[in-house]
């Protein structure tokens, strides 16, 4: 088990954390770059609804009507006004995987999946394709889905439905879908999944808090059968549903998780690790305090090799901010975790759910390197993490 230990970067904001006498991380105030009428837009906690792609970064994000996808302009978010009336109707919660200027998206509904394919160039962005998951007639509920495409090119779709892990998969860039595969049953409505490329295959990720797990099956490629079950973790209420991933360029997996164990002073967090051989290891972090409760993690690495987590620190006051931190990653554990900075509205908002892009920002060599977050009220928010290689490169 390791503690975060924090430390002061980005020399030149004038707001800082401190506890006592102690300076902790510096802190910085943002404010909204656009707005949906959604509550918590940046929700689902395993899903990227962001990419980069033709020079722009981009996001899909559900509104009253609908998804709606928007481009970063010279700094500014517009609507794509035209493409997102072609949209208005489906469901509005989405999971992207981008690949070059083919957007491949699922959006997740009540009890309802539907498959989106764009193409993004420099002046413009299309629908190619929308077609429709084959979903169970008996069903209650599908809380999220993740998307993912393995090395041979076949799209891979997992989501929790009822009190299973289904996954579905497309060797025709989404036109058709296979029929549901059961990974799992019997766990909570409140468990989720993640889907994830790994070299040769991809991996399905869940949390089980009936039996206190995390669980995986692989599928390697061109194989027919899944993998048998494999136990990430178990005991000491290491499963909580909140899932997030990153792959490494050496081919190591790093999933970060929150657990349930819920007690002062007791860590809230858990960074597995995925080895080349398919082995995993924990490392708790990340303190539960009377004044702080750490919720939702999700993580990505930069092109410099940089880890980073991003969660949310909700206070007893009922605010909440952003904190980012950096993961040192050794040879075969992760070896320390400092928290870099912490962002706050300027308006006071309860500031919730970073999303991330799945491409780990390569080709994105300058920048920007764009997180997004939201509040309860729909208001967007936009965090830069390229200077953190300038300051990593300084060192």
């Amino acid at each position: 088990m390791f503690r975060k230990s924090l430390i002061p970067f980005l020399a030149g904001i004038p707001f800082f954390l401190l506890v006592g006498n102690q300076m902790l991380a510096q802190q910085l105030e943002v404010k909204p770059v656009f707005k949906v009428d959604f509550k918590d837009p940046t929700q689902d906690k395993p899903q990227s609804k962001i990419w980069f792609s033709s020079g722009a970064w981009w996001a899909v994000l559900p509104d009253s009507t609908g998804p709606k996808v928007w481009k970063r302009n010279e700094g500014e978010w517009m609507e794509e006004k035209d493409l997102n009336g072609e949209l208005w109707g489906l469901p509005g919660k989405a999971d992207v995987y981008s690949d070059g200027d083919i957007q491949f998206i699922v959006l997740v509904g009540n009890c309802k999946l539907r498959f989106l394919r764009l193409k993004t160039t420099s002046k413009s962005i299309q629908v190619e394709l929308v077609s429709s998951l084959p979903i169970p007639s008996d069903c209650n509920q599908i809380e999220t889905a993740t998307i993912t495409k393995d090395d041979s090119g076949i799209l891979w779709i997992a989501s929790d439905w009822n009190e299973q892990v289904l996954v579905w998969s497309s060797s025709d860039q989404g036109k058709f879908w296979s029929q549901p595969a059961v990974l799992a049953d019997s766990i909570s409505k409140d468990d989720i999944s993640v889907i994830s490329r790994i070299k040769g295959g991809i991996s399905v990720v869940w949390s089980n808090q009936l039996e206190e797990a995390i669980y995986e099956r692989i599928h390697k490629n061109h194989d027919l059968e899944w993998s048998d079950l494999i136990t990430v973790s178990k005991g000491n209420k290491t499963a909580d549903d909140h899932l997030n991933t990153t792959l490494l360029e050496d081919g190591r997996m790093i999933l970060v998780s929150k657990n349930s164990v819920d007690q002062t002073g007791k860590p809230q967090f858990v960074l597995r690790m995925r080895s080349l051989e398919g082995e995993w290891k924990d490392f708790p972090y990340e303190d539960l305090s009377e004044d702080v409760s750490p919720t939702r993690p999700v993580i990505t690495h930069l092109p410099n090799g940089v880890v980073l987590e991003a969660h949310t620190s909700a206070f007893t006051d009922g605010s909440a901010e952003i904190s980012i931190n950096e993961i040192k990653i050794g040879s075969d554990q992760p070896i320390g975790v400092s928290e870099k900075i912490r962002l706050k509205s300027t308006n006071g908002a309860h500031l919730n759910n970073v999303t991330l892009s799945k491409q780990d920002f390569t080709g994105i060599q300058k920048g920007p390197w764009l997180i997004l977050f939201s509040d309860r009220n729909g208001n967007i928010y936009e965090f830069d993490l390229y200077p953190l290689m300038k300051e990593k490169q300084n060192n």
